[in-house]
């Protein structure tokens, strides 16, 4: 089974340096492991949680359902258009995204 995963941040859209981390967004969907790698539920969940876990400079952040996968695939792929773009203006744009989905 493959578990669909893009990348984002500075590697994708951004300027990264030599200190920057990898950010890598994966689907979720299997409650089992969700709850085996974040130690909770998917209910315990708001909009704007998003978990992460981190190995290193690779950050893994979970979506546990399609739309917040595809949402953050929609705003990753719009800010790799307008390379390069600042942390800041990123959280903006993923801000009002998540914003939309309510």
């Amino acid at each position: 089974m493959e578990t669909p995963a893009f990348l984002t941040g500075s590697h994708a859209y951004g300027t990264p340096t030599a200190l920057s981390d990898i950010d890598l967004v994966v689907y979720v969907p299997d409650k089992k492991a969700h709850d085996f790698l974040w130690g909770k539920t998917e209910g315990d969940c708001d909009d704007d949680d998003y978990p992460t876990i981190q190995f290193g400079k690779l950050n893994l952040v979970a979506c546990f359902t399609l739309k917040r996968y595809d949402t953050w695939l929609q705003v990753t792929n719009e800010l790799i258009e307008q390379k390069p773009v600042s942390r800041e203006d990123a959280i903006k744009a993923f801000q009002a995204a998540f914003k939309r989905e309510e």
